[in-house]
């Protein structure tokens, strides 16, 4: 006989037979959500900022987990190594950090990690641009309220740090190695 509409064949738990049944969504895609931003940002702060880099999500499960990627496009000036990291918000809530910076093994303070090459200490690197990548996954959340996650960044050693734009463009250029861009985000909502 026929199974049910939705069903699919599959081996029994016996695995002696075939049978009608349905599929698992024990670990599967619940949703999907992309962001897009080619707001430029600088900073000179020596505590952390928040940049354009945000997104929200509202998961359908309180016990799902959140998979967000990252590629921002990013500069810096002088002798500039900024760190990031995530904030998150929940519904109306403030922002706060969700991952911490490792301790330093050698001592001192903690200096996190940096996610992008240090540049010279002159103004040659005033035309660059790179690509930063960031994967983290959230599994505290414990809501389906919305939940806002915004990187953060901070200055190290002075100088300043630019998002989707350098300091030759923020100075007024406009040669043809002018340098601007636009990132983005993408968040995941998996079922655990």
């Amino acid at each position: 006989s026929l199974g049910s509409a939705g069903q699919v064949v599959k081996v029994n738990s016996g695995a002696n037979a075939l049978e009608f049944g349905t599929i698992s969504s024990e670990k599967a895609i619940k949703q999907v959500v992309f962001s897009q931003t080619s707001t430029r940002f600088s900073s000179t702060s020596d505590s952390y900022v928040a940049t354009p880099i945000t997104m929200t999500i509202t998961p359908t499960s309180a016990s799902s987990k959140i998979l967000i990627w990252c590629r921002m496009a990013h500069a810096t000036h002088s002798d500039n190594y900024p760190r990031y990291k995530w904030y998150r918000k929940i519904g109306s809530g403030s922002f706060s950090a969700l991952n911490t910076e490792p301790t330093n093994s050698n001592g001192g303070a903690s200096l996190g990690a940096y996610i992008n090459m240090r540049h010279s200490p002159d103004s040659n690197n005033q035309y660059e641009m790179q690509q930063m990548t960031d994967f983290f996954q959230d599994t505290t959340h414990n809501t389906t309220s919305a939940i806002t996650y915004t990187l953060y960044g901070v200055r190290e050693n002075g100088g300043t740090f630019y998002v989707n734009t350098t300091k030759h463009n923020e100075d007024g250029n406009t040669s043809d190695y002018n340098q601007v861009g636009t990132s983005n985000m993408m968040a995941w909502e998996m079922t655990v």
